[in-house]
C-alpha cells in the first residue's frame, strides 16, 4: 500500500491508484489547524461518489474525522453514466480526472 500525506493532490492520487491498481492511504486530508472543519470537503466527497459510479469493486474507508482515506481500487467499467455535481467548481474538478480515466 502506498501512503500519501495531504489532500491537495487527492484526485490525482486516486486516478493513479485506479490506473495502477495499487491501494493507497491518504492521511492529513485538509488537516490544517486554521480550518474550522478538517477532513474531506463536499466537492471531494462528490468526486469519491463519481469514482464509485465508474468502477466496480472499489472500496473506500474514511477514518479519523474524514482526515484519512484508505482506497482500494476496483475495475473501471465502460458505458454511459450521469453524475450530478452540487456546485460549479466540482464540474471541472470531475471532468479533468474523468479525461485521465
Amino acid at each position: 500500500m502506498l501512503n500519501f500525506e495531504g489532500g491537495s493532490l487527492l484526485r490525482h492520487q486516486l486516478v493513479c491508484s485506479l490506473l495502477s491498481q495499487k491501494p493507497i492511504r491518504i492521511t492529513a486530508i485538509n488537516d490544517e489547524e486554521s480550518l474550522e472543519k478538517p477532513g474531506i470537503r463536499g466537492h471531494e466527497a462528490n468526486f469519491l461518489k463519481f469514482i464509485q459510479r465508474v468502477t466496480s469493486g472499489t472500496k473506500m474507508e474514511a477514518k479519523s474525522s474524514n482526515t484519512e482515506l484508505v482506497f482500494t481500487p476496483g475495475i473501471l467499467v465502460g458505458g454511459s453514466l450521469s453524475h450530478e455535481v452540487a456546485n460549479p467548481r466540482a464540474v471541472g474538478y470531475i471532468v479533468e480526472a474523468a479525461l485521465l480515466l
